[in-house]
């Protein structure tokens, strides 16, 4: 498990399989159990146990390999599944994610028996599950997110916590690239946030630059989930304008688009989660 706080990466880290020596090719069902600990800011009561439900024995980690910063200003990224040493999420497929409310108890586990009486007594925050799945019966009854997020309103309030617009060119944000910059004082500065049902949204209104080219560039996870080009209709100087979002995720004014200024508002695309 990694946290990523604006390029400081901090780690809990599962035993080795295979050689001894790789944490990829786990080649068989494995069950995570994570807590994060928000309140002392992760370093204290955080856990990631995994459980291969196959071959091998369970196994915990929880000393981060650094202090992760959980409280801070800027937006960071917890990501389940990470190859470190490739540097790249790992090729999984999940059965089912729950998120619960956590009480702050550190139970025993040693099994999978274990969690299912600890969970047993939570709250619930949010359910999904994939379709299909091996393993139908350990799982709700929930059978697509569209049904989680029906079932359970709170977990809409908990995927808008996390995330807030990202201002171009702000700290650990993307900067500004090929001379283009906010248009005035007046008008909303560019910025992109992701909604609850997982839909990237831009705002405000650039200039100066160099059309056809990026004018920033959105960082994975806000990328379009088919991982195509598309051309988004907007206001520019007053008449119609075109912004290209790139495979890449290059936010591109193009042609007939004019330089004076071009706005990113009504911009929206699908990305996922």
């Amino acid at each position: 498990m990694e946290w990523e706080d604006g390029g400081t990466q901090t780690l809990l880290i599962s035993q080795k399989f295979d050689d001894g020596s790789s944490f990829t090719d786990l080649n068989q069902r494995i069950r995570l159990f994570l807590s994060l600990d928000l309140i002392s800011g992760g370093q204290n009561d955080s856990r990631f146990i995994v459980e291969p439900l196959e071959s091998g024995a369970i196994n915990e980690d929880a000393t981060w390999s650094g202090i992760p910063d959980i409280k801070s200003s800027t937006f960071p990224t917890l990501s389940i599944g990470w190859d470190n040493s490739l540097g790249r999420q790992a090729n999984s497929n999940y059965e089912y994610l729950r998120v619960y409310e956590w009480d702050g108890v550190k139970p025993t586990i040693t099994d999978s028996d274990d969690v299912d009486t600890y969970l047993a007594g939570q709250t619930p925050l949010f359910s999904v599950t994939s379709s299909p799945t091996v393993d139908r019966d350990s799982i709700d009854e929930n059978t697509s997110l569209q049904n989680a997020l029906e079932k359970n309103a709170s977990s809409i309030q908990l995927l808008k916590s996390f995330d807030n617009w990202h201002e171009v060119g702000g700290t650990n944000e993307p900067a500004f690239q090929n001379s283009w910059v906010n248009f005035g004082t007046s008008d909303r500065t560019a910025g992109f946030y992701k909604d609850s049902m997982g839909w990237v949204h831009l705002k405000g209104k650039i200039a100066t630059g160099t059309l056809s080219n990026d004018a920033f560039q959105l960082p994975n996870g806000y990328l379009q989930h088919d991982r195509l080009q598309a051309d988004f209709p907007v206001i520019s100087n007053g008449s119609i304008g075109l912004v290209r979002i790139t495979a890449t995720g290059g936010v591109q004014p193009i042609a007939p688009s004019d330089n004076t200024y071009v706005s990113l508002e009504g911009i929206s695309f699908y990305a996922g989660f």
